[in-house]
């Protein structure tokens, strides 16, 4: 069984890529690179709407990039 990605670049630069995992329950999941940091961080946001997934990983960049 694979797992269909659909990626989205919500910054252009590569630091937020927001996807949705498809399944039973399709989540939004993404992944972050913050500036000095080292490699990326995978979160789950645990939220199959588009739009509050997007608000909680714009908070959670702030978050870890300040």
């Amino acid at each position: 069984m694979a797992i269909d990605r659909d990626y989205e670049d919500l910054r252009g630069d590569g630091r937020i890529v927001l996807f949705l995992r498809e399944g039973k329950k399709p989540k939004y999941h993404v992944r972050l690179k913050v500036p000095n940091a080292l490699g990326y961080t995978f979160v789950s946001t645990k939220t199959s709407d588009r739009n509050e997934a997007v608000r909680l990983v714009m908070n959670l960049y702030d978050e870890l990039y300040h």
